[in-house]
C-alpha cells in the first residue's frame, strides 16, 4: 500500500499580560447565541471544545489585502482537492480560481483592527492538515472572558480559501458566514448562527444554518437547505431544489428546474419559474408570476395568486383563509374544480371550442363549480375554507 506524506501544522500565540480594567464586559445577543449552539455543535463535528470567536464577524471580500492577514498557508495539490474547515466561531468564504493550490489566508480582528501574530492580544489555535489533496483546518480563537464566562465577543476570526474551481468544500462553524463563489463540485456549509451565501456555482450542495439566510445566485445542480430563522433568496437558477425555513420569506426569480419550498411563518414569491415547483406556507401569502409548467402551492392564512404563462402540468391551490386568483393562457386547455366562498369561472376568456361547465353548487358562503376547457389536458383546482376563487384568461 502507498504510503501518503502527511503534514500537520499547529500554532498557538500566547496572550501578553494584560490589565484586568481593560476588560470588557459587554456581548452582543448573537455571540449568546453561537454559545447555546456550541456544545451540540462541538459534538456534531469532533471538534475540541477550545474557546469559541465571536460570531459577528464579517465576510471579507475575495480582493481584501493579504498583507492584514495573521498567517497565509498554501498546499500543492494535484487534482481536484477537499478541502475541509471547522471553526469554534468566524465566518469562512471560498472562491475557485485555475489553479493547483490551495491557499488559505486567516484574518483575526481585535477591537475593530486587522492583528499579526506579533501585537495579537488572545490565543489562537489553528491545525493544518494535508494528505494528499485533502486539506484540513481545524480553529477558534481564545478571548477574554466576561461575565457569567461567556466570551466578551471582541475578536472575530475570519478564513478565506481559493483553490481550483472543482475543490469539494465540507465548511462547518458554529457562529459565523460562509460565502461560496465559483465552486463546481460538492459542497456542505454549516453554521450555527450565521448567512449562507452561494454565487456562480454548480453540483451537489448541502446547507444548513439555525441563525441565518440562504442567498443562492447564479447556481445549477442539485441544492438542500434549512434555516432555522432566516429567509431564503434563489436568483438565476437551474436543477433541483430542496429549501425550507423555520421563519422567514421565499424569493424565486428566474428559475428552472424543481423547487421544494416551506416556509412556517412568511410569504412566497416566484418570479419567472420553468418547471415544477411545490410551495407551502403557514403564514404567508403565495404569489407566482410567470410560470411555465405547473405548481402546488398551499397556505394556511393567506392570498394565493398564480399567472401562468404555459401549462405544462397541473395547478393545485388551496389556502384556510384568503383569495385565489388563477390567470391562464388563452389557449390552455383544462379541466377545473373550484371552491370557496364565491367563485368565478370567466371561461369567456379562453379560444378553446369546447367550453362548458360539468356541476355547479351555489350555496350561500359555499360555492363550488367543475368545468372542461377543450381537451382537459391537465387539471386546475383551487380551494379556499374562508375567501373568494377567481379563474380567467391571461389578457
Amino acid at each position: 500500500m502507498e504510503n501518503k506524506m502527511i503534514q500537520t501544522m499547529t500554532r498557538w500565540v500566547y496572550p501578553r499580560e494584560r490589565s484586568r480594567f481593560r476588560r470588557r464586559w459587554q456581548r452582543s445577543a448573537g455571540l449568546l447565541l453561537a454559545g447555546v449552539f456550541l456544545t451540540g455543535l462541538t459534538g456534531m463535528t469532533g471538534l475540541t471544545a477550545y474557546a469559541s470567536v465571536s460570531p459577528t464577524s464579517d465576510v471579507l471580500d475575495m480582493e481584501q489585502d493579504r498583507s492584514d492577514a495573521y498567517q497565509t498557508d498554501r498546499f500543492e495539490v494535484k487534482g481536484n482537492p477537499l478541502v475541509e474547515v471547522y471553526l469554534n466561531g468566524g465566518s469562512i468564504e471560498f472562491e475557485g480560481r485555475e489553479t493547483d493550490e490551495v491557499v488559505i489566508d486567516t484574518f483575526v480582528r481585535q477591537d475593530g483592527r486587522y492583528v499579526n501574530q506579533q501585537n495579537f492580544e488572545g490565543k489562537l489555535k489553528l491545525e493544518l492538515s494535508q494528505n494528499g489533496d485533502k486539506i484540513v483546518l481545524r480553529g477558534g480563537v481564545e478571548g477574554k472572558k466576561g461575565w457569567f464566562g461567556w466570551f466578551d465577543g471582541n475578536t472575530s476570526l475570519h478564513i478565506r480559501v481559493t483553490g481550483p474551481a472543482k475543490s469539494s468544500v465540507n465548511f462547518t462553524t458554529s457562529g459565523g458566514e460562509l460565502e461560496v463563489k465559483n465552486l463546481h463540485s460538492i459542497a456542505t456549509l454549516k453554521t450555527s448562527g450565521g448567512d449562507i451565501d452561494l454565487e456562480d456555482v454548480s453540483g451537489k450542495f448541502d446547507l444548513q444554518t439555525s441563525g441565518g439566510s440562504i442567498d443562492i445566485e447564479q447556481a445549477s445542480g442539485t441544492f438542500t437547505g434549512r434555516t432555522s430563522g432566516g429567509s431564503i433568496d434563489l436568483e438565476d437558477t437551474d436543477g433541483s431544489f430542496e429549501l425550507r425555513t423555520s421563519g422567514g420569506s421565499i424569493d424565486v426569480e428566474n428559475a428552472t428546474g424543481t423547487y421544494v419550498l416551506r416556509t412556517s411563518g412568511g410569504s412566497i414569491d416566484v418570479d419567472k419559474g420553468r418547471g415544477e415547483f411545490s410551495l407551502k406556507t403557514s403564514a404567508g401569502n403565495i404569489d407566482v408570476d410567470e410560470l411555465w409548467g405547473s405548481v402546488d402551492a398551499a397556505t394556511s392564512a393567506g392570498n394565493v395568486d398564480v399567472k401562468v404563462m404555459d401549462l405544462l402540468g397541473d395547478i393545485l391551490l388551496k389556502t384556510s383563509a384568503g383569495n385565489i386568483d388563477v390567470y391562464l393562457p388563452v389557449d390552455a386547455e383544462f379541466s377545473f374544480e373550484l371552491k370557496g366562498m364565491e367563485t368565478e369561472a370567466a371561461l369567456q376568456g379562453f379560444s378553446a371550442s369546447n367550453v362548458q361547465i360539468l356541476q355547479e353548487e351555489k350555496k350561500i358562503m359555499n360555492q363550488y363549480v367543475t368545468g372542461e376547457v377543450g381537451g382537459a389536458v391537465y387539471k386546475v383546482n383551487a380551494r379556499t375554507s374562508a375567501g373568494a376563487v377567481t379563474l380567467m384568461s391571461l389578457d
